[in-house]
């Protein structure tokens, strides 16, 4: 099972805290659930620098023959 989370802060604030060069978020989650679309800071696998991605929030077994959507 999966947890939930929130994003309450800033986009602004979370530019400057990861020291992001491009846009972020604009509207919060206040309850971001499994299977949703949510952005999320990475390290670029080339660059190494940090970049604001939109990834599938959740689980998917090792049994699973396909991502469900």
């Amino acid at each position: 099972m999966c947890g939930r989370y929130s994003i309450t802060t800033a986009p602004e604030a979370i530019r400057r805290l990861f020291q992001l060069p491009g846009p972020t978020p604009n509207a919060p989650h206040y309850n971001a659930a499994p299977g949703q679309e949510l952005p999320v800071i990475r390290l670029h696998p080339e660059s190494g620098e940090r970049v604001l991605s939109t990834l599938r929030w959740g689980l998917i077994p090792y049994w699973s023959k396909e991502c469900s959507r």
